[in-house]
């Protein structure tokens, strides 16, 4: 039994190719599962690299190349877009992935081999419509991203209906591709005047930071609300002094608030130089939460599923999660001042 969990497993690990010409590979999660490694020497785990292309239709590529390598545990970074097209294949048991960054409703109550760490769009967009009903005026402009539509277009209705359903506003809608951001093209949307400005848009493309700005110079005391896909520092980096009027939905707390959190930020950012973007957080306590049931001698994706659905909760460095019957979990929102 001691070598049957001592035995090596090999767990792939999602690392996102640059989303804009010109950017740079995003080794937050792969960095983030590096340390947990250097920190348990006697973990089973051993690291596989699946590369996440930036085009979504290259999201079933990407994973079956990971499964004709016969890796059976994946920590799945991929995003709703790159997501849903690929569910099928996993409702055979070949694969066991727990998904650190996807919220489509399309993936919420299967019984199916693909966990999620984080809750779906539902619970979030329901969360950012109560904290902007909380804000005075009546002018609200929300830009949505159309490049991850799978997240994006079913967002947007969630937050509509729950915002309408509180309060009344009067809401322009105006969509824009983050990946192509011509701040000519939405001056005259945004240099109106408004109250607020919600940017629904995904990928921590670091344009949205632009567009706060712009946003910014026309509506000085607009508070900005962004997604928890817009919590990196690239993003903040290009808003200027826009910064100032953001707020961050997360389903983490804040680093000056939890010291856990601020622990792992801090090491990291020690350890690679760089302040990891949000999902590492989600990476961590799931390559915790495969190393609990390696260390069990667990080794089928059928084994590790049951594990986690039904031994509950599971304690991790950064809190405990409880997955719902189907692989989901619910959680609270905060939002942070960056």
């Amino acid at each position: 039994m001691v070598r049957q969990r001592l035995q090596p497993v090999r767990v792939a690990v999602g690392v996102d190719r640059p989303i804009v010409y010109g950017a740079a590979v995003d080794p937050t999660d792969l960095n983030t599962a590096q340390h947990f490694l250097e920190q348990n020497r006697t973990s089973p785990i051993r690291l596989e690299t699946m590369f996440n292309q930036a085009d979504p239709g290259e999201g079933r590529n990407d994973l079956q190349a990971v499964r004709s390598k016969g890796i059976r545990f994946l920590i799945n970074t991929q995003t709703s877009s790159h997501l849903v097209p690929t569910l099928d294949l996993y409702d055979d048991a070949q694969v066991l992935a727990i998904n650190v960054s996807a919220t489509s409703t399309k993936l919420s109550n299967r019984d199916d081999y693909l966990l999620r760490i984080i809750p779906d769009l539902a619970q979030e967009q329901r969360a950012i419509a109560s904290r902007i009903n909380q804000m005075e005026g009546s002018r609200l402009l929300v830009m949505r991203d159309t490049r991850n539509h799978h997240y994006t277009e079913p967002a947007l209705e969630e937050f509509l209906k729950a915002l309408q359903a509180q309060r009344s506003w009067q809401i322009t809608v105006k969509a824009f591709r983050a990946d192509r951001f011509d701040p000519r093209e939405e001056q005259g949307v945004v240099n109106q005047l408004y109250d607020v400005l919600y940017i629904l848009g995904g990928d921590f493309l670091p344009t949205m930071g632009n567009l706060a700005q712009q946003f910014h110079l026309a509506n000085p005391s607009a508070p900005i609300l962004l997604t928890p896909w817009a919590h990196s520092p690239a993003v903040l980096a290009n808003a200027g002094e826009a910064r100032r009027q953001i707020l961050i939905a997360s389903p983490y707390p804040d680093r000056r608030s939890n010291a856990a959190v601020d622990s792992f930020l801090n090491n990291h950012q020690q350890r690679f130089g760089y302040l990891p973007y949000a999902m590492g957080l989600g990476t961590r306590q799931a390559i915790e939460l495969l190393d609990q049931a390696f260390r069990q001698g667990l080794r089928t994706p059928a084994a590790v599923k049951r594990h986690l659905l039904q031994n509950q909760p599971h304690q991790t460095s950064l809190g405990a999660i409880r997955f719902t019957a189907s692989g989901d979990v619910e959680g609270t929102y905060h939002f942070h001042r960056p």
